[in-house]
This record gives structure tokens, C-alpha cells and sequence, in this order.
């Protein structure tokens, strides 16, 4: 006990730096616990908007798939995409370079990118209405979409269809066509 009195001013100096470590890492904690708090919750407001998306998907199949049936149904459509466009710009927002979620979306976006590049979706505000990020998915989406072509076109294609594609993109005449034995 005299130890401790005889060095009590040494001791509370110790105390002090201890109290110190202690309040750092405390803080340190909880911000770590802020940060992974904040993380969950982006990640759970992302899963809530594409439900939502995934639920008008599934309840206009035909839509959600890009055939537009009729001409009736072209506004519903454009509606439709547009809340997928929305939806999808959050998530971007929210969850920033998730490669799994960018995937996702570029899943999503393969079936309207006609409707995408066409003249009505400029109309309507096209591509200025969303994120940068989200027009570059879906330049992704759409790269994506053409390499699967190119592969679909070299494995499942005749060697002549090459030919035959060229002859038609020159618009050869149909004598010229008949020349490589379909016309």
C-alpha cells in the first residue's frame, strides 16, 4: 500500500494515458459500427427498391421481358421502363461500383436496350434524366449484349451465313444471292 502511495503521482500519469487508449479506441469502435451501420442499411434500401421493381416486373411479364404486344400497350411500356431506369439510378447511387449489383442491373436493362437507343426515349428526356453511371451500365449491358451475338453468330451459324449477310448488306443483286445458294 506505501508502494502505491509512494507512486501514486507516476500511476495517475498512466491512469491518464490508459483513459486516453481507452476513449480512442472506444471511438474508434464506434465509428466502425456507424460506418457498418450505414452500409447495411444502403444495402437493405437497395434490396427495397428492387423488390418493388421485381414485383411491377412480375406483374407485367410481357413488359418487364421488352415485347411490346401493341400499340396500346407502348405507353405502359415507356412507364415501365422509366421506373426500371429509376429504380436502377438509386441503386447506382446508393451501392456506388457493387460489381454485383451493376451485373444485376445490366440484366435487367438487356431487354429494353431497343427502346433505349430509340428516338421516343429521347423524346422523353432519354438519358439526361439519369446518372452518368447508369448510361455506362448500360453501354455495358449493350457490349454485353453484342459479344453474346457475335459468339451466338460464329458457333450456331453456317459458314456461308457470313457471305450471305455481307452480300445483303451490299445489297447485291438476287442473282448475286442465288450465286452463293440461298436466296
Amino acid at each position: 500500500m506505501t508502494w502505491i502511495l509512494a507512486n501514486a503521482e507516476r500511476l495517475g500519469g498512466l491512469a491518464t494515458v490508459a483513459a486516453a487508449l481507452i476513449a480512442i479506441l472506444a471511438t474508434g469502435i464506434a465509428v466502425w459500427a456507424l460506418l457498418s451501420g450505414r452500409s447495411s442499411q444502403r444495402e437493405a434500401t437497395a434490396k427495397d427498391i428492387y423488390r418493388d421493381y421485381l414485383k411491377l416486373a412480375f406483374d407485367n411479364p410481357e413488359i418487364a421481358s421488352g415485347r411490346r404486344v401493341d400499340k396500346a400497350m407502348e405507353e405502359k411500356y415507356e412507364w415501365f421502363v422509366a421506373f426500371l431506369l429509376t429504380s436502377c439510378d438509386e441503386i447506382v447511387r446508393i451501392i456506388r461500383g457493387d460489381e454485383t449489383w451493376r451485373k444485376g442491373i445490366r440484366v435487367d436493362l438487356k431487354p429494353h436496350l431497343e427502346y433505349l437507343k430509340s428516338p421516343e426515349f429521347d423524346e422523353d428526356g432519354g438519358w439526361a434524366l439519369y446518372s452518368s453511371e447508369l448510361k455506362d451500365i448500360a453501354g455495358e449491358a449493350a457490349g454485353e449484349l453484342s459479344e453474346m451475338s457475335d459468339q451466338q453468330n460464329s458457333v450456331d451459324r453456317p459458314a456461308w451465313h457470313e457471305e450471305l449477310r455481307f452480300a445483303k448488306k451490299q445489297q447485291l443483286p438476287a442473282a448475286r444471292l442465288t450465286a452463293f445458294g440461298h436466296g
